[in-house]
């Protein structure tokens, strides 16, 4: 009787064994569990505007993903230092990845930090040029993965334009304070002005006033008190703060549909605009290359690099030329909650989860974005 017993215990045990063998093989089908846990940190100024609010929420929802805790930090004020000591809170709080826009950072002070911290870092809206001190220093940094930018003399290009396609001829620009970004898009401007006949009557960059929606009204009071002739206004960035207080102006005139407005930044109220004729068309949507920075820090703190190079990496924007692809875009958007990439296709990015996939793979991805590609991919 004792030795029956022991018989039946020991398959009881065996199958107990097996079981939980069975349940660890499920549980890990997706090897879920062998991935490294991380921070992954980014610098938020805390703006909700209808460019950096998708993009931080779509960097949230990446970093939930590929198994990182998202984190953020605040710059102390909106200058280099600013900026930079938000970069070592990040650090101290220890994220093994930072993420940031370039505009305000100094890239070799933060190349340096990161070395220092042995901290993998990115960077968004930003071409690093050859030849340049934050070319040199991003290079040189054992820790630097990527920067991603977009071809701002296309955007540019494609936003005037459109203006050259309704016939305007004279019109005025509310452009960015002079840098790298400002020059590709004033050679936009100036490809397009070539190509359709248009003149630039005027222009204005003053930061203080392209911020905000009062600072956009008064430009473009200006503007039109001044040139009466003026038939069309391309707001060349910013256009997320100042273009309602643009369109105010022009609905307090009667200008609607008179002067034509195209933009370059996607603003919250562009759907009501494009439908109301008070915007002609916006290139923007710009908001994906954090998320392929995250996908390769994430492949390289699990062990499994998508590449060894350095990357300069260009992504899309999102360009909508009719009220039609502006509502489909809007559609979508609001149907989907915003969601760019979902967990699953985040997750697919990882090459311990899908061992197959390759550097090539994330371009396609970034190549193919736009608002067909959006639609299609999550029907």
């Amino acid at each position: 009787m004792k030795k029956l017993l022991a018989i039946l215990m020991t398959v009881v045990m065996l199958f107990s064994l097996a079981a939980c063998s069975g349940n660890g093989n499920s549980e890990n089908s997706d090897n879920s569990q062998e991935l490294v846990r991380f921070k992954i940190g980014t610098i938020d100024t805390g703006s909700t505007d209808a460019t950096s609010a998708p993009l931080f929420e779509q960097l949230k929802l990446t970093c939930e993903a590929l198994g990182a805790e998202y984190v953020t930090a605040a710059p102390t004020d909106m200058t280099a230092d600013g900026y930079l000591a938000a970069v070592e809170n990040l650090i101290s709080v220890g994220c093994k990845g930072i993420i940031m826009n370039a505009g305000f950072v100094s890239i070799p002070k933060v190349a340096k930090l990161c070395d220092e911290a042995q901290v993998y870092w990115s960077l968004y809206w930003y071409k690093l040029e050859e030849g340049t001190e934050d070319y040199e220093a991003a290079m040189n940094s054992k820790y630097f993965v990527s920067t991603f930018y977009e071809d701002d003399t296309h955007s540019a290009y494609f936003a005037t334009a459109q203006l050259g396609k309704q016939g305007c001829k004279n019109i005025c620009m509310i452009g960015l304070p002079a840098g790298s970004t400002s020059n590709a898009r004033d050679a936009g401007i100036k490809q397009a002005c070539d190509e359709y006949g248009m003149t630039v009557l005027a222009e204005e960059r003053d930061f203080t006033l392209t911020y905000t929606a009062a600072g956009g009204a008064t430009i473009a009071e200006r503007f039109l008190s001044a040139y009466p002739e003026c038939d069309g206004i391309i707001i060349a960035g910013m256009t997320q703060f100042c273009l309602p207080g643009v369109v105010q102006t022009l609905e307090q005139t009667g200008n609607v549909g008179k002067v034509k407005v195209a933009g370059i930044d996607f603003n919250e109220y562009q759907f009501e605009y494009m439908e109301s004729g008070a915007l002609t068309a916006i290139i923007g949507g710009h908001f994906t290359g954090p998320t392929y920075a995250a996908i390769l820090i994430a492949n390289i703190i699990n062990g499994t690099p998508l590449t060894e190079d350095k990357l300069i990496f260009e992504d899309q924007f999102i360009e909508l030329d009719s009220a039609e692809t502006a509502k489909k875009y809007a559609d979508y958007m609001n149907g989907s909650g915003g969601v760019l990439y979902t967990e699953e296709e985040i997750r697919n990015c990882l090459k311990k989860i899908n061992p197959d996939f390759t550097i090539e793979d994330l371009k396609k991805i970034a190549d193919s974005y736009s608002v067909d590609d959006l639609v299609n991919r999550h029907k």
